[in-house]
């Protein structure tokens, strides 16, 4: 990806990529943002890229138990209707 970035002068950028990194001996699994951009002289010719990552894990991750637990609620809601649902004779009745 870098030689690519090298290669074309154009910037790269990627949103929630996982990376497996070796931690303490264990692989591990994070989530990044990546932006490499070339850096160029002032004739425009690449002479290095500039890496900026930022570990995003942890949003992520906490979106993803949301989303589980968006989709156990909507299933269990369909298990288990609403005390009066449209077939109960109190969902009728005025309150």
């Amino acid at each position: 990806m870098l030689n690519q970035v090298y290669v074309s002068g154009e910037t790269f950028s990627a949103y929630e990529r996982p990376v497996h990194l070796l931690r303490n001996g264990q692989w591990d699994v994070v989530y990044q943002n990546f932006v490499y951009e070339p850096y160029k002289d002032e004739n425009g010719l690449v002479q290095g890229i500039i890496a900026i990552t930022i570990d995003v894990t942890q949003q992520v991750l906490a979106r993803h138990r949301t989303e589980e637990n968006e989709n156990a609620s909507a299933f269990y809601s369909m298990l288990c209707p609403s005390r009066y649902g449209p077939l109960h004779p109190m969902a009728h009745s005025a309150t």
